[in-house]
This record gives structure tokens, C-alpha cells and sequence, in this order.
């Protein structure tokens, strides 16, 4: 029986190192370091692994076992701009877009983070997907059945154990089923399978396990066993080879964790500001209101030290794991914002 969970890290076992025109070319000591902050999960190289012409055989196997179908053909979609732009510095593009032979069109989301997926979220782009080649006067006929397949490296679904899920409609009080089947959608929870106990791997398991990234043993395995995953294993290596989408993802990786830092840091406020605000309408002025106050002096000053240090914290982890993987002096000055000084010291 094989057991789901391992590792937990990333790995890349390199043998070739492919780059593109112009890109800057990674020695196998810098790209070994990887392993330790990029997987397939990560969301630009998920695009660039799926969603890039020349790699349709790849996608097209995935979705067949993700989707249960045979698929004769299947073609990329590059216009992947289907839905405003709403948010800053995040883009509104689907990750992977493409259409099979009989028209079907799929939509393949990568979250690397459970609050990424939402049913609403997920129904607005299906709708859009579904009505994006439409134009006012065509015939409804022209609408094709639209699939999406949103793989969340997290927990969404409490009420079951299933880490794959298929939703359609059917008729609520009878269960009739067979009617508007133009929508479907489908929903990977990686943090249940990671938990779940395989006995008889599957190939669908196989290619969640490349994805996933964090069981080495089952993913050494697929890329013995099946062509298709050794296929994609090489084109993620090329991918890893570009020295500047690393650093681009790195910078990205950083960025998020300082947006999370300053969340929680706002939510801890939040709570201790409307508390302080509570007790000081409850407590008479005075003596209770001076406490008040001299807590949330004190309250601030520590937030803002704890602050600065998990700041600095964060920064120096992220330099001693790239210094440990040999990466250069100025590299990691320019990727963590520590002095020179600072970094040599580690």
C-alpha cells in the first residue's frame, strides 16, 4: 500500500537544463535550489507547463484521466483574457484554456491556496468562458458545454472525505439528471489526497502526485511508469531552467508573504482596537480610561516591533536557504532586501 503524505517539500532531480532564446541559463547547483520554493503548483509555472503551445499531448492526458474522457484532439487557447481586471497588481487571466474535439471548451485553475477557490468565483468564470465567443444575434445553439477543473492545494469541502469532486444539475425533488449539461465543473482538494492512503495507484493519482510535488517516492515512480509524466517532468525542468522567471517567482513568493504579515497583523488590530473600544465604553472615564489608553499604547508599540522582527525573520530565512543553495551574495541582497553586511553573517 502506498501511503500519500512523504516528504513535505519540493524536489526537482535535474538532468537537462533547456532555455529559452534570451533567457538566462541556471547551472545545476543554482537549479537544484528549486526544488525548495517552486513546484508545478506555482501558478506561472503551471501555465507555462500546461498552457504553453507545444505541450498540448501533456494537458491533453491530464485532462483525460482528470475528466474520465477520451479526447481525439485538444487545442490551446492563448486569448486567455476572458474577465475584467479588478484587482491591483493581480491579473484577471484563466491559468490554462483550451477546447476539445467536439467543441467542449475547459478552463484548468491552479490555487496554490484555499482561499483562491470560490463558488462564485468559480461560476462567474464558467459564465464567462461560456459566453465569450457569443455575439448579440448568434444563435444559442453556437453555446458549447463549458468544463472547469480547479485544483486547490488545500481543504474546501468539509461534508466529505473525497478529494475529487464533480458538479452538475439535476433536478432537485425527482433527481432527474441529463438537462443542462452544458456546466461542469470540477474541484481537486490536494491537502485529501495528500492524507489519503492509496492502494492501487491510479494514473490520474500519478499525474496529482506530480503536481502536488511533495511525495519524491510516488513521483520518481511516475516518471518511471508512465511517458507522459517523464514528458512533462522534462519540460518543468526547462521551465526551472530560466534563471529569470526564478527570481521573478521568488520576488512574487516574497511579496505575497509580506501582503499575509500585513493581514494578520491588521486583523490582530482590528480585534484589539474594537475590544479596547468596547471595554471603554463599558468602564467608567478616568482611572479605567487611562489603562485603556496605556494599553493600546503598549498594544501598538508591540505590534510594531513584532512587526519589524517577523519582517526581518522572514528575510533572513529566505537568504540562509538561498546562501545554503550557494546562490551568489548580490542575488540574495537584491531578492531579500538585507544589507551586505547582514547576509554575510549568516
Amino acid at each position: 500500500m502506498a501511503k500519500r503524505g512523504g516528504i513535505e517539500k519540493g524536489f526537482l532531480s535535474s538532468s537537462r537544463q533547456g532555455t529559452k532564446k534570451g533567457a538566462i541559463k541556471m547551472s545545476k547547483k543554482e537549479l537544484s535550489i528549486l526544488s525548495d520554493t517552486i513546484s508545478p503548483k506555482e501558478d506561472m509555472v503551471f501555465k507555462k507547463l500546461f498552457g504553453s503551445k507545444g505541450n498540448e499531448a501533456i494537458l491533453k492526458d491530464l485532462l483525460e484521466y482528470i475528466l474520465d474522457i477520451q479526447i481525439k484532439e485538444i487545442k490551446l487557447d492563448l486569448s486567455t483574457e476572458v474577465l475584467p481586471e479588478r484587482y491591483k497588481g493581480k491579473s484577471s487571466r484563466i491559468d490554462v484554456r483550451a477546447e476539445l474535439d467536439n467543441g467542449t471548451k475547459v478552463d484548468i485553475e491552479m490555487q496554490s491556496e484555499v482561499k483562491g477557490y470560490n463558488e462564485k468565483r468559480c461560476l462567474e468564470y464558467w459564465s464567462k468562458l461560456y459566453t465569450n465567443d457569443i455575439m448579440e444575434g448568434d444563435d444559442y445553439a453556437e453555446l458549447k458545454k463549458t468544463i472547469c477543473v480547479w485544483i486547490v492545494d488545500g481543504k474546501v469541502y468539509k461534508e466529505f472525505e473525497e478529494f475529487e469532486s464533480t458538479w452538475k444539475m439535476k433536478e432537485d425533488k425527482l433527481g432527474i439528471s441529463g438537462h443542462f449539461q452544458d456546466i461542469e465543473i470540477h474541484v481537486i482538494e490536494l491537502q485529501k489526497f495528500r492524507e489519503a492512503d492509496i492502494i492501487k495507484p491510479s494514473k490520474k493519482d500519478f499525474w496529482l502526485w506530480f503536481i502536488d510535488h511533495t511525495n519524491e517516492e510516488m513521483v520518481n515512480m511516475a516518471y518511471i511508469t508512465d511517458e507522459r509524466i517523464k514528458e512533462a517532468r522534462e519540460q518543468l525542468e526547462k521551465i526551472m531552467a530560466d534563471k529569470e522567471l526564478y527570481m521573478e517567482i521568488v520576488n512574487r513568493q516574497m511579496y505575497e508573504m509580506d501582503q499575509r504579515l500585513i493581514a494578520e497583523n491588521n486583523r490582530k488590530e482590528g480585534m484589539e482596537k474594537g475590544l479596547a473600544e468596547g471595554m471603554e465604553k463599558g468602564l467608567a472615564e478616568g482611572r479605567e480610561k487611562g489603562l485603556a489608553e496605556g494599553r493600546e499604547k503598549g498594544l501598538a508599540e508591540g505590534r510594531a516591533e513584532g512587526k519589524e522582527e517577523g519582517e526581518k525573520s522572514k528575510q533572513l530565512e529566505i537568504a540562509q536557504k538561498l546562501k545554503n543553495k550557494g546562490i551568489d551574495t548580490d542575488t540574495i541582497i537584491e531578492t531579500t532586501g538585507l544589507t551586505k553586511e547582514e547576509v554575510e553573517a549568516l
